[in-house]
């Protein structure tokens, strides 16, 4: 009989993190197996969450008041709620997802339980995150980390401390690859890049490789920018002092099936990220036969987009290389095709079935090498 499985999050709020561990936990008790999300905090809205899953609450807190003193009010509350619940579970799987999480995990929970903890952002170089490798996770049973780089860096890491974890890699997986696009379709000359409105997206400086992308078209091409968030009156801003007004547009946040079609319309998906672990985004993308251009930062687009064969990966902050490429793929329409076609091909390397499989051999310990 399979060992249930809780996973601990923050919140169910829209975001990656909380998008890919749904989709695992969909695919899990699809499966056979018992799971739990439990959660620190009351949000919730995401809504693709399989009946059979069972939600558990440790507190009454909402992400509320965005004030020092009612985030470490709510840090607090959620230490001691995570505590208690992590102390009485015994013969379980226990994945947590979040570094706070791992340290209680590791530190309160007995051997009875598979303890799992996953790495979705790229901590390498920050020190209090270092030093939690080293000296705090040292009763985690197995580390999932998205790509093999930073594996190996981590591995280097703990190394002369710890001698029981094991660092597996296990990427993220697209639910499902778009068979609406199982053939090429004429495409408008749209680009279009989707996230949440934040610094480290890039999105202003997406905004000044458009107006450098217009000052090289001579056709009509239009910039779609999906998503909410913090930075959004800087790119109005940013929008309207630049002269770009006609060609770009904020869509604001859209639903996930509206984002694939928006997708299926466009011919090239554009990332200009600061940084990235294992961004998704790129895998929906190349499901719908999108090619990509991304900065070639530390991690992320390097471990997913294929240079010159599904997309092109840009010398960081390279602002007119990235609007060449852009403006070539708008109009080579026999390098599109090629492209096209290669990052459907991609994608399906990133299928469940194989991202699970991987998880399922995590649970029994039958651990091998992937990837």
């Amino acid at each position: 009989m399979n060992k249930p499985i809780y996973f601990l999050l923050q919140h169910l709020k829209i975001g990656g993190v909380e998008i890919c561990i749904t989709n695992i936990a969909n695919v899990l008790v699809q499966r056979g197996y018992k799971v739990f999300l439990v959660l620190t905090l009351q949000d919730i809205e995401l809504s693709n969450i399989d009946s059979r899953i069972r939600i558990i609450h440790l507190t009454k807190l909402h992400h509320g008041d965005k004030s020092i003193f009612y985030k470490l009010y709510r840090r607090g509350v959620s230490y001691v709620a995570i505590r208690r619940f992590i102390h009485k579970l015994n013969n379980t799987i226990i994945v947590s997802t979040r570094n706070e999480y791992n340290i209680m995990l590791s530190k309160y929970s007995n051997n009875t339980n598979i303890r799992i903890a996953q790495l979705h952002h790229d901590y390498v170089g920050h020190k209090g995150i270092e030093n939690d490798f080293k000296l705090r996770y040292l009763n985690i049973d197995n580390f999932l980390i998205l790509t093999d780089d930073v594996k190996e860096e981590i591995r280097k890491m703990i190394t002369p401390y710890n001698k029981h974890t094991k660092l597996i890699t296990v990427p993220n997986f697209i639910s499902s690859i778009n068979m609406e696009c199982n053939s090429i379709k004429p495409r408008d000359n749209i680009a279009i890049a989707v996230g949440r409105l934040s610094s480290e997206k890039g999105f202003l400086r997406l905004l000044d490789i458009w107006k450098v992308a217009l000052s090289l078209s001579d056709c009509n091409i239009k910039l779609f920018i999906v998503g909410e968030g913090p930075e959004r009156n800087n790119l109005e801003k940013r929008i309207i002092e630049l002269g770009i007004g006609s060609s770009v547009t904020l869509l604001g946040q859209k639903s996930s099936q509206e984002v694939l079609h928006l997708m299926y319309r466009s011919k090239v998906y554009c990332m200009s990220s600061f940084t990235e672990a294992f961004p998704t985004v790129l895998l929906e993308a190349m499901s719908c036969r999108l090619p990509q251009i991304a900065f070639d930062v530390r991690v992320g687009p390097r471990n997913i987009i294929l240079n010159d064969n599904t997309g092109y990966l840009v010398r960081d902050n390279d602002i007119t290389t990235y609007a060449n490429h852009i403006i070539r793929l708008m109009n080579d329409n026999i390098e599109w095709q090629r492209f096209s076609f290669n990052s459907y091909k991609r994608a399906k390397d990133f299928s469940v079935d194989n991202v699970i499989n991987r998880w399922e051999s995590i649970f029994k310990g039958e651990i091998y090498g992937w990837f």
